[in-house]
């Protein structure tokens, strides 16, 4: 092993575990907020209900919690430790992909960096929030994907249906990358096959308790509606790295000894990253944040093609750390500017509404509807199902509108008899 070999690789071993405590050092300190997303899965599980007919939350999850409290394990805090667990290895997961894409040990570990510096994972990892173990489980799809593993990868597909539905369209990519990757197409047939036969296998177990249960409803992922939107600089910035590597792509496709090699081995990749943004477009769901880091390992793989064709390939190393550096800030920025208010805000006013929730439960019969835009945090304090207030309704029928601001003692006083006010407070 060369000298230069021998430093990279004590970066990546020495590195890694010091980026993974890191970030769970980081991410602990935000150990207070609880996503409401994480209450409705509580109170789901409490309840056996959800708030729609034709959806069940995240099996899988629940599965986890329920083994908890086998070991009389608070389901909260159990939910909430897993989280900063499966976010520690939904980075130890990035940085396998991006060896696998990269080829680069240290490439790949300046992205498992940028992943574990991310706003929205510091915020999730300890929301107690099952988005956790879905980003944790899609990179780990792709990593077997990569590694044409087969027959691991549609098993741990199908685990990753069982916490959103959504992932299911993952299974055409990962059919069409057999179809590539298979040296006839015959055998291709074959082991499609057998992948399904595997995917299956996972969602058995769930499948016959649904059925012997007579539980019906797809597997959904809650939305952390407290994940604050990009700003505006972070869009910019996700544009100029997809723009980069955007740019690394297209020189490859001109280039005729690299070009079916890299079309072969990340086809599968760039369909993911399709499937995910549609999934986040069409259905609103979270996993398509997976696709940023997915962006910044493509701006680094762009990075080293246009180095390699128009100047030195040593300057690969400095201008990755320089590229980096600058993003690490930027990143540190909008989780101190933008992650961590809301995740102020979202606990001051969770801890509002468990007063709700205690007056709730005092004085208002189980048997009334009960209104919120918050239901998760209420109804998990208030021990009764809450059903979800839209902003576009004026009233909720002959419901209790609740509100933060309806605390005993403010203006504003509950209507325990059921009708409501003549101007109803629609919760915050």
């Amino acid at each position: 092993m060369s000298e230069e070999q021998s430093y990279v690789t004590n970066i990546t071993r020495y590195g890694l575990p010091f980026v993974v405590g890191i970030f769970y050092l980081t991410a602990s300190l935000g150990f207070e907020f609880t996503a409401d997303s994480t209450f409705l899965m509580l109170g789901a599980m409490k309840n056996g209900t959800s708030f729609a007919a034709d959806s069940f939350p995240s099996p899988l999850w629940q599965f986890l919690l329920m083994v908890g409290g086998w070991f009389h394990l608070n389901s909260l805090l159990t939910s909430k430790v897993l989280g900063l667990v499966f976010s520690c290895a939904a980075i130890f997961a990035m940085y396998l992909v991006a060896n696998e894409v990269l080829r680069d040990r240290l490439l790949a570990f300046c992205v498992a960096l940028l992943l574990g510096m991310q706003g929205w994972l510091l915020q999730i990892a300890p929301s107690g929030s099952a988005l956790t173990l879905a980003v944790a489980l899609t990179l780990a799809v792709l990593f077997f994907m990569l590694r044409n593993e087969y027959v691991v990868a549609p098993f741990v597909l199908g685990l990753c249906t069982l916490v959103f539905w959504q992932a299911a369209f993952l299974l055409v990519p990962l059919c069409i990358d057999i179809w590539v990757n298979s040296v006839s197409k015959n055998r291709s047939a074959k082991v499609i096959l057998s992948a399904l036969l595997m995917y299956l296998s996972a969602l058995l177990p769930w499948g016959l308790y649904a059925w012997s249960n007579g539980v019906s409803g797809l597997p959904t992922l809650y939305q952390v509606a407290e994940i604050p939107q990009l700003s505006f600089l972070a869009v910019i910035t996700l544009a100029l790295l997809g723009l980069l590597g955007v740019i690394g792509i297209v020189l490859v496709l001109l280039s005729k000894i690299d070009a079916s090699h890299v079309l072969r081995t990340n086809s599968g990749v760039f369909m993911f990253v399709v499937v995910l943004t549609l999934s986040g477009l069409v259905y609103r769901s979270d996993v398509w944040l997976v696709v940023i880091p997915l962006v910044v390992m493509y701006a680094f793989f762009g990075l080293a093609e246009i180095l390699k064709r128009f100047a030195s390939e040593r300057l690969l190393y400095s201008l990755s750390f320089m590229l980096a550096g600058l993003l690490l800030v930027q990143l540190q920025f909008d989780y101190y500017r933008v992650n961590k208010p809301a995740m102020f805000l979202a606990n001051g006013q969770a801890n509002e509404l468990q007063v709700v929730a205690v007056w709730l439960q005092m004085n208002v019969p189980p048997s009334q509807l009960v209104c919120a835009e918050r239901p998760g945090v209420l109804g998990y304090f208030a021990e009764r199902s809450v059903t979800r207030l839209k902003e576009q309704e004026v009233s909720c029928g002959d419901a209790v509108v609740t509100s933060r601001r309806d605390v005993p003692g403010d203006d504003v006083a509950f209507n325990p008899g059921g009708v409501p006010e003549p101007t109803p407070i629609a919760a915050e």
